[in-house]
């Protein structure tokens, strides 16, 4: 019904493309109903560029970061790369510095995946430097840091070990500040756990 909806002003057509597409997202993601949510990706990348001012700078993190764990979830890491760089770049910004933080996590799995371990190597470094000088930092992320990096060195048949390790030490800060794409993290943990 949303979808439907063709207001008169600019700004209520950017409101009901945001809530529709928003709304249909994140069901597709919690549902693990990738598919639904892969077939509207042209369609809200359009959307975002036709409805850019009159859409908060917040929403656009959002949508950006939906379409990251979209593609992160149903194990299709190349497309959720560019994703991933969209919202990086825009970090100099304070808005929704939660999904920023959360997005270099993601990155660091994303290229982890895709045996991007040159890359890789250089975004850790540049990650711990990161990490010393933010007083934003969490807990999840040192143990996901380290977790990558043990997972860089360690032999296929020792993965596994080395992912109940971090899964471990992510239930174990269980109850800790909230982390934005900590249950996207413990899906891809599970996952190869499993």
């Amino acid at each position: 019904k949303i979808h439907a909806l063709n207001p008169a002003q600019p700004r209520l057509r950017a409101r009901a493309f945001y809530l529709g597409n928003h709304l249909e997202l994140r069901y597709a993601i919690t549902t693990y109903q990738f598919n639904i949510g892969l077939r509207r990706v042209r369609q809200i990348e359009n959307g975002l560029k036709k409805h850019r001012l009159h859409l908060s700078p917040s929403i656009e993190l959002t949508f950006l970061y939906n379409l990251a764990i979209l593609y992160f979830l149903a194990q299709d890491y190349q497309p959720a790369i560019p994703f991933i760089n969209k919202i990086l770049k825009q970090r100099k910004s304070s808005v929704r510095q939660d999904i920023v933080d959360a997005t270099r996590l993601i990155e660091l799995v994303c290229h982890f995946e895709l045996n991007n371990f040159d890359l890789l190597e250089s975004r850790i470094r540049s990650f711990n430097r990161f990490l010393k000088g933010n007083p934003r930092k969490h807990p999840y992320e040192q143990i996901l840091l380290s977790g990558i990096r043990k997972l860089m060195d360690a032999p296929l048949k020792l993965q596994a070990a080395v992912f109940k390790e971090i899964k471990n030490g992510f239930d174990h800060m269980e109850g800790a500040t909230y982390l934005i794409g900590r249950e996207e993290l413990m899906l891809w943990i599970r996952s190869h756990i499993e």
